[in-house]
Formats: structure tokens, sequence, C-alpha cells
């Protein structure tokens, strides 16, 4: 995770500031491994963004496209600085827990997904 003590700052000293993007639709794909990967497209304006997170990640498997978006996650919730008005994509391996010999996906209350 990219950890920038400026950006937890601002979020904290800054909290007007933020910007809640649209709610996104999120794909989830569920391969035969039991791997649920999710995809997300975000719109995003200049500065500080907040996006909700439809499933907890696996830590260390977040990615945020482009690069220059700088990006800090607490809990299902994700905070993205962007440098101007685009479109990111945010992929990551969603925690799936076993229970009784299935694997369950906890989806976020009031999450937005489609499943492929």
């Amino acid at each position: 995770m990219r950890y920038y003590p400026a950006l937890v700052l601002l979020i904290l000293l800054v909290p007007q500031a933020l910007v809640a993007a649209p709610a996104a639709r999120a794909v989830v794909s569920i391969g035969e491994d039991g791997v649920a990967v999710v995809r997300m497209e975000v719109r995003l304006v200049e500065g500080l963004n907040e996006v909700p997170l439809p499933a907890e990640p696996v830590e260390l498997t977040l990615e945020v496209v482009p690069a220059e978006v700088t990006w800090v996650r607490d809990g299902l919730t994700l905070y993205l600085l962007s440098p101007r008005n685009l479109t990111a994509t945010v992929t990551y391996v969603a925690n799936v827990t076993p229970v009784g010999g299935t694997l369950v996906l906890r989806v976020a209350d009031g999450a937005r997904v489609m499943l492929e």
C-alpha cells in the first residue's frame, strides 16, 4: 500500500474537502478456484475523492490506474487524490471466507455489484 503522510494529514484536517465519487458499479469476477477479483471504474474530480469499496480487499492486491492517482485505504473506503478530472480503474482481489466448505464473499450494504 502506498502510504503518504501528507495525504493522511489532508484527510484528517480537511474532511469537508472530500468529494464523494458517484456510486460506481463494481464487476466481480469469480474464478473456478474461488478467487474473486473486483474491478471498478470511477470518475474522479481534481483533488481528494472518497470511494466506497463493495468488498474487503486482500492486502497488497489493490491497484489504481493511472499511477498518477495517489491513494490510501481505510477499511472499506478508498481515498484517491487526483491531479485532474479523470476516470480511474480500481482492481483488487476480494477477501473470501470459507464457511462450511463454501467460499463466502461478503458485499457491503448498499454496494452495487455485477457478477461475471
